[in-house]
C-alpha cells in the first residue's frame, strides 16, 4: 500500500490500518494493511452517506466519500450514492470484526466534522448505528476516541 492508499484516516500520531485476520481489535489498534471487500466498500459509503444525508449534506462530504470510493477502486459507485441502501444488520455482518465496525463508525464523525460541526441529527444517527453495532458507549465512546484524529 503506498502512501497515498494510505490517507483515509489518521490517528493520534500515525495512520490506522486494518487488519484482514483479526476478529475483536480495540477501536484504536493499528494493524497491518489489507484490502475491503466490495461488501464491507458498500457497507462504508451507504452508511457514510445516509449519516452525512442525516440532516443537510454538505459537498465537503459528498466528496470525501467520492474520494474513499475512488481510492478503494469502486468509483463506480460514485453516481450512485443517494441511492445505496444503509442497512445496519447487513453492515454489521459485512464489517467483520468490532475493530473495523469502530473505523467505520469513527471515518462517520470524522466526515460530518468536515463542515464544522456535528448536528444533533448525525449525533443520534452515529449513537444509533453504534448501539446496533454493540459498540459501547454509543456516540460518546466513537468521540472519545476519534479527539487528535484527523482526515489526512
Amino acid at each position: 500500500m503506498d502512501a497515498q492508499d494510505k490517507r483515509w484516516l489518521t490517528v493520534g500520531e500515525g495512520p490506522l490500518y486494518l487488519a484482514a485476520d483479526s476478529e475483536e481489535q480495540s477501536m484504536s489498534q493499528p494493524n497491518d494493511d489489507f484490502t475491503l471487500t466490495r461488501p464491507q466498500i458498500e457497507a462504508f459509503a451507504a452508511g457514510l452517506y445516509q449519516i452525512a444525508a442525516c440532516d443537510e449534506i454538505h459537498e465537503k462530504e459528498v466528496e470525501l466519500i467520492r474520494e474513499f470510493l475512488t481510492d478503494t477502486g469502486a468509483g463506480e459507485l460514485a453516481a450512485k450514492l443517494p441511492f445505496l441502501y444503509f442497512d445496519p444488520a447487513q453492515a454489521y455482518a459485512a464489517l467483520e470484526s468490532t475493530w473495523l465496525r469502530s473505523l467505520f463508525l469513527q471515518s462517520a464523525l470524522l466526515l460530518v466534522q468536515v463542515d464544522g460541526e456535528v448536528s444533533e441529527n448525525e449525533r443520534d444517527t452515529i449513537g444509533w448505528i453504534a448501539r446496533a453495532f454493540n459498540i459501547p458507549g454509543g456516540y460518546d465512546a466513537v468521540a472519545a476516541h476519534v479527539q487528535g484524529a484527523s482526515l489526512a
